[in-house]
């Protein structure tokens, strides 16, 4: 209980932080990551390269075609988009990590649900599916996806959200479809993408 009691504590901290860095959630250098319920028709496979965020302890590839861009806050580790960030359209991933106040594992994850549902929250967001525990190598977590209001265009996006616990850092990754019908094909990219995370 005091475990959970900490990672409760940091909801204000954390919670606040990433509602003071809103603008990369609900906008176009944000991501979105596939529901693992949906079916989706193939693509074929990307060519990826590797980002390794090397304070943090781990690495992830995305697609090599896609524009890297300069991330507008300190603990954003990673934003590439499939277009130049001016057309606000496409897909884009995010990466960012966080540290907490106390380590997160299996035991006190449902405390930690306090915080993300925290974060994913606000006008124009409405959930898909229910949030899912997931676990990404090794590390456990939750899944959120659901659909947001662009402020900049109006368009109707989807973020597919995963939030994954290091000890004591929060691992974020948003992928985004904008508009929400690019979603279809971008999913299993989404989900190619997010397979090759893991840690060093």
């Amino acid at each position: 209980m005091k475990v959970g009691g900490g990672v409760v504590a940091l909801v204000l901290l954390v919670g606040g932080s990433f509602l003071a860095g809103k603008s990369m959630v609900d906008s176009p250098k944000q991501p979105a990551a596939s529901d693992p319920t949906a079916t989706t028709a193939a693509s074929p496979t990307a060519e990826l390269v590797e980002f390794r965020d090397d304070k943090n302890g781990w690495a992830i590839s995305y697609p090599r075609s896609w524009n890297r861009l300069q991330p507008k806050e300190a603990e954003v580790a990673l934003v590439v988009s499939e277009k130049p960030a001016e057309q606000n359209t496409g897909g884009s991933i995010l990466a960012r990590g966080l540290t907490l106040a106390a380590p997160v594992t299996e035991g006190n994850l449902a405390a930690a649900k306090e915080v993300t549902d925290g974060i994913v929250t606000g006008d124009g967001i409405r959930h898909i599916t229910e949030p899912k525990v997931v676990s990404q190598a090794g590390l456990p977590g939750y899944f959120y996806f659901y659909s947001f209001k662009d402020p900049a265009s109006g368009q109707e996006g989807v973020h597919s959200h995963y939030f994954l616990f290091k000890g004591s850092t929060m691992i974020s990754f948003v992928f985004q479809a904008l508009p929400k019908d690019d979603f279809q094909r971008l999913a299993n990219l989404f989900d190619q993408v997010i397979g090759t995370f893991r840690l060093l």
